[in-house]
């Protein structure tokens, strides 16, 4: 399940909110909302950068109910990323199709059904995991709303704040005035390690990621742009290239080699490796340079110097949350920019995206001159 499905099912289900919401009225009975609550879920779903940027909510969670078990709720295209978090217990729900979907969820709720003293929802926009923790029934539940759409299913809202970081937003469950959030420390396991160094890859190399999944392609910078870059990497810094990606984006990483002067220079990755092992790979390149998308959040994570290239949305608000100045945001800041938001459900984009089309080679290679002189 991508955005754009879950759009389309966020539509469909916004009269059964109504509905759950009278008979809560009907039903509802005092419930004892506990100081310490020992079992909490925390649900999101989508993105695995999110995943990332739930992170300094949950160290505060942590901190505040330190005997409590977490679990976490997500997707299974996430597998590999909340495993650096250290939850109590991670479920996936399956994407492979519709039917497989609705089966793990169910199964789920059927499951786990008042077994959670605190459910927290930290979808932005989603109906659907509004209607899910209505129905895993919790001791109290969380949430956000936007335009005051799901208030009524949730025993505590925060309101979403569209003119902050989306990480330092998520503290408002616990801080009313939160500082800016950083991101924890993280150890990759011994066996992650060995599998990426038994790849072979050179001593020095940087990755370029031009994918950004199937949601908002409009936040792709052009393939030969990055061919340019990568040649200028290699001619000017004796840096090699590794290309990342999905499955999906193999093609995508192979124009950028078509593009390219050096080609016997370039590892295409793209779909040759799990999700688990690119913060290794990441953490052993000496740059990153990619889109709006998740790596960026795994180079802030790993420390890895960065150049992230933004769009149709804002860095301000979804923007990495670098350690130590290592990480560049190259963004217009167009007056039409940013154009996806969680006001409009990530829809965004447009048939003519300027606010990354105006981004030039020229400009990542100062920003590459930059990092370099700084390292």
């Amino acid at each position: 399940m991508n955005l754009i499905t879950a759009r389309i099912l966020d539509t469909l289900l916004a009269p059964i909110i109504w509905v759950l919401f009278f008979v809560k009225q009907i039903k509802q009975k005092k419930r004892i909302k506990t100081k310490s609550p020992k079992k909490i879920l925390i649900i999101r779903l989508f993105g695995f950068g999110n995943i990332i940027l739930i992170s300094p909510l949950i160290k505060a969670l942590k901190k505040k109910f330190p005997k409590s078990d977490f679990s976490l709720l997500t997707v299974d295209r996430n597998k590999g990323i909340p495993e650096l978090f250290k939850y109590d217990k991670i479920t996936y729900i399956k994407t492979r199709n519709p039917f497989s979907t609705v089966f793990s969820i169910m199964k789920f709720i059927l499951s786990n059904r008042r077994k959670f003293d605190l459910v927290i929802d930290l979808e932005p926009f989603a109906r659907s995991s509004a209607i899910l923790t209505f129905m895993l029934s919790p001791k109290e539940s969380w949430g956000i709303t936007v335009s005051s759409h799901n208030r009524n299913l949730y025993d505590k809202t925060i309101e979403y704040f569209p003119n902050e970081h989306i990480s330092q937003f998520y503290l408002r469950f616990i801080h009313p005035n939160p500082k800016k959030p950083k991101l924890p420390h993280i150890s990759l396991t011994k066996d992650t390690i060995k599998v990426v160094e038994e790849l072979g890859l050179p001593k020095k190399f940087v990755i370029l990621h031009p994918g950004t999944s199937e949601n908002v392609p409009q936040r792709r910078w052009p393939p030969e742009r990055y061919a340019v870059v990568g040649d200028w990497l290699i001619e000017k810094c004796g840096f090699s290239i590794v290309l990342t990606g999905s499955k999906a984006e193999k093609e995508l990483c192979d124009s950028i080699i078509k593009h390219a002067k050096h080609k016997k220079d370039f590892i295409n990755l793209a779909g040759k490796i799990t999700l688990k092992y690119l913060p290794a790979i990441v953490k052993m390149a000496k740059l990153v340079i990619c889109p709006d998308t998740g790596i960026a959040h795994i180079a802030a994570l790993m420390e890895t110097p960065l150049i992230a290239i933004y769009g149709p949305n804002s860095p301000k608000l979804y923007g990495p949350l670098m350690k130590n100045n290592k990480g560049v945001v190259v963004y217009k800041n167009l007056p039409c920019s940013p154009c996806m938001t969680n006001l409009n459900k990530k829809k965004g984009g447009c048939n003519n995206p300027v606010c990354i089309l105006n981004i030039t080679t020229k400009e990542i290679i100062s920003k590459i001159k930059q990092i370099i002189k700084n390292a």
